[in-house]
C-alpha cells in the first residue's frame, strides 16, 4: 500500500514539475517573442525615419542649390508609403503679408502604428506616446526671418504598400521669393493633424513671443497651431514640387 502511494505521489509530483517548466518556457517564449516583435518594429519605424531624413536633405537641395530633381530610395518591410491629410501653412505680417499654402505631406506607415512623416522640410515621428519633430521646417527665424514653403504635388500613385523598395522621386517645377516688411512681428498659423510637434518645434525658439493651439474639433483631424515671432522682415520661398513614387 505505501508503495503505490508512493508511486502516486512520485507521478504527481512529475507532473506537476513538467506542468511548471511548460509554463515557464511558454511565458518566456510568448515575452520574448513580442519583446522581439516590438524592437523589430521599432527598428523599421528609426530606419524609414533616417531615409526620410535623407529625403530632407534632397529636397533641401532642390530649394538651396537650384537642383532640377532628386530621387531618394526607401525599404519597406510589411509598411506603406503615400500622402496624409494637407496640412496648411499661413503666414502674416502687417496689412502686405499674407501668403498661405496647402501641401501634402508624405506618410510612412509601420505595421504595428509607428509613422514618420516629411512636411515642409520637417521629419515628424509619431507614435501611440505622440508626436516629436526630429528634423526642423524650412524657416529660419531672427531680425530676418527666411520662411520656405514647400508644396507637394502628389504625381502618379497615391501610395506603395508591401515589402519593397520605393523610389520617392521629387522634382523642382516653380520657385518664387517676395520680401515683406512685417513692422515687427510675423504669426505663423499651421494647420496640421500633428500639433504638438509643431508647437513644440516653434515654441523653443528664442524668437517666439507666443504660441496658442485650437481646441481640437470632432469633425476635423487637423488642428491650427498660431505663433508670434518677433522679426523686422519676412522672405518667403514658395517651391513647388511633384513627388512620384515608384517601385
Amino acid at each position: 500500500m505505501r508503495e503505490r502511494e508512493r508511486g502516486v505521489s512520485e507521478v504527481v509530483s512529475f507532473v506537476i514539475v513538467f506542468s511548471l517548466i511548460i509554463l515557464a518556457v511558454g511565458t518566456t517564449y510568448v515575452a520574448g517573442l513580442s519583446g522581439i516583435q516590438d524592437a523589430r518594429e521599432n527598428e523599421q519605424v528609426t530606419n524609414a525615419q533616417r531615409a526620410f531624413d535623407v529625403l530632407a536633405d534632397n529636397v533641401d537641395d532642390l530649394v538651396d542649390s537650384g537642383a532640377p530633381s532628386r530621387a531618394t530610395s526607401l525599404k519597406l518591410t510589411e509598411a506603406s508609403i503615400g500622402y496624409g491629410d494637407p496640412v496648411t501653412v499661413n503666414l502674416t505680417a502687417g496689412p502686405d503679408a499674407n501668403v498661405s499654402y496647402e501641401t501634402r505631406p508624405l506618410v510612412y506607415r509601420a505595421n504595428g502604428g509607428g509613422e514618420i512623416v516629411y512636411v515642409n522640410g520637417a521629419v515628424i515621428r509619431s507614435e501611440s506616446g505622440g508626436s516629436v519633430m526630429t528634423n526642423p521646417p524650412e524657416v529660419l527665424f531672427g531680425d530676418r526671418t527666411l520662411a520656405t514653403l514647400i508644396v507637394a504635388q502628389p504625381n502618379g500613385r497615391q501610395s506603395v504598400g508591401g515589402s519593397t523598395q520605393v523610389l520617392v522621386r521629387t522634382t523642382r517645377t516653380n520657385r518664387t521669393v517676395t520680401t515683406y516688411d512685417t513692422g515687427g512681428s510675423v504669426t505663423m498659423n499651421v494647420t496640421t493633424p500633428r500639433p504638438t510637434a509643431w508647437r513644440n518645434a516653434i515654441e523653443s525658439r528664442p524668437e517666439t513671443q507666443s504660441c496658442t493651439v485650437t481646441d481640437r474639433d470632432a469633425t476635423a483631424p487637423e488642428v491650427t497651431v498660431s505663433c508670434t515671432v518677433e522679426t523686422d522682415s519676412l522672405v518667403v520661398r514658395v517651391v513647388t514640387l511633384d513627388v512620384t513614387l515608384t517601385s
